[in-house]
């Protein structure tokens, strides 16, 4: 029997990676980041923010953090 727990983690792990793989397509739709050298996509739908960055055409997700969360100094 799956738990509701369980489908809930499922559509938010669905919905961060929908929003990660878009960055492939599309590595500047996310805003500039708080720290410098990198850029942040609030994945809509869920309370998580992956901060990336970007080295020629390579995208580098480097965290995902709550957005109720402290913000790093560093990535």
């Amino acid at each position: 029997m799956t738990l509701s727990w369980q489908i809930a983690a499922e559509k938010q792990l669905e919905m961060v990676l929908r929003a990660v793989e878009q960055l492939a397509n599309f590595p500047e739709m996310g805003r500039l980041g708080r720290v410098d050298g990198t850029r942040e996509l609030v994945i809509q739908g869920t309370p998580y923010i992956a901060a990336y960055r970007l080295k020629g055409a390579t995208v580098r997700v480097l965290a995902l953090i709550h957005g109720a969360r402290r913000w790093p100094k560093k990535l």
